[in-house]
């Protein structure tokens, strides 16, 4: 009766070594879920266009970008703590690098207050934007 339960006794240590293994299969599976649902939220579907720059504007300078409906602008790095003003040519949309996002409807160049980083993107109706740093 021994060998019974020695067999018995092996047959479960086989079951108890694969939960482990299993469990550590659904974290796995679970982390690469996350991660990708993360890197699309703040990822665009929009590509950065062939003719693209980017630009460090001066205090006092003025610089225009071109602008696409279904692209992305060089990187705009502006001087920390400086108000701007860009005019474009209708509506435009802001890409921060940390994935945040502001649009901004037809032709308002209202100061949008605190921006969350002074490098951005942009991209919105075709035309030139002209930004002045202030």
């Amino acid at each position: 009766m021994a060998d019974g339960s020695a067999a018995k006794d092996k047959g479960v240590s086989k079951w108890l070594w694969w939960i482990p293994v299993l469990l550590a299969v659904i974290g796995l599976v679970t982390i690469i879920g996350v991660s990708n649902s993360k890197r699309t939220v703040g990822s665009t579907s929009y590509r950065i266009a062939a003719d693209t720059q980017n630009i460090w504007p001066r205090i006092g300078e003025t610089v225009k970008v071109k602008i696409y409906p279904d692209r992305l602008s060089g990187w705009i790095n502006l001087p920390p703590g400086r108000k701007f003003v860009i005019d474009a040519p209708g509506e435009i949309e802001y890409f921060f690098w940390t994935g945040e996002r502001i649009l901004i409807k037809n032709k308002n160049t209202e100061w949008l207050g605190k921006v969350p980083n002074c490098s951005f993107r942009l991209r919105g109706t075709a035309g030139e934007a002209t930004i002045s740093i202030q």
